[in-house]
């Protein structure tokens, strides 16, 4: 239930809420290397409002993601394990519509998209992960003018990325880090004049 309020001197404030969901299901078939079939689902609308000099102007947003893929989980032996992944099919759609102005509409749809990982227990208390994805893309941008005739574009992408991250494992918790791969290619501020980050992900999980 995301939630926005700014207000700015002159009586002037902006507000955007609304509501979203999503539902993730898999499961893990076989002994010791494992078939993982995975769903995922995400919908959701918002709405932003703003209050401007010229008046007021109101938008509504609309979200849906769907996702079916499969995975395989490989224990290459009993401190690295290999992941592979291909989405079957994934779309994501967006929608957003400005009163009495620009309805635009975005659909992508993904088929396929191939994924590998690689983690490996390095010591006890240290994992190191490296990942690569490769996705295959069609986006369709539907734009329609208020009193205006929709027109309609459409592209199609290959994107490929690479991932970094480690694990570090105290007592009952796991502190996981998503590196952030610009530090390999820019290096530090000191070198590169950039902000990068380290992690650009992080979480931290107990195990009961």
């Amino acid at each position: 239930m995301p939630g926005v309020n700014h207000k700015e001197p002159g009586n002037y404030e902006d507000k955007w809420s609304g509501f979203n969901f999503g539902a993730s299901a898999r499961t893990f078939m076989g002994n010791n290397t494992k078939i993982v079939p995975v769903f995922n689902f995400l919908m959701g609308s918002s709405k932003a409002e703003y209050d401007t000099a010229s008046g007021n102007a109101d938008i509504d947003y609309s979200d849906m993601n769907l996702g079916l893929g499969i995975g395989l989980n490989h224990p290459i032996n009993e401190d690295n394990l290999l992941v592979l992944g291909l989405e079957l099919f994934g779309m994501s759609s967006s929608k957003s519509e400005v009163d009495s102005g620009t309805t635009t509409t975005t659909v992508t749809t993904t088929m396929p998209g191939l994924y590998m990982g690689l983690e490996s227990r390095i010591n006890s208390w240290l994992t190191g992960r490296v990942g690569a994805a490769q996705v295959f893309q069609t986006e369709k941008v539907k734009t329609k003018p208020f009193g205006g005739t929709e027109t309609e574009d459409s592209d199609y992408n290959s994107n490929y990325e690479l991932y970094f991250g480690v694990g570090v494992n105290f007592a009952n918790f796991t502190l996981d880090a998503a590196i952030n791969e610009g530090l390999f290619f820019d290096g530090p501020n000191f070198i590169s004049g950039t902000t990068n980050a380290i992690a650009n992900r992080l979480s931290l999980t107990y195990k009961f």
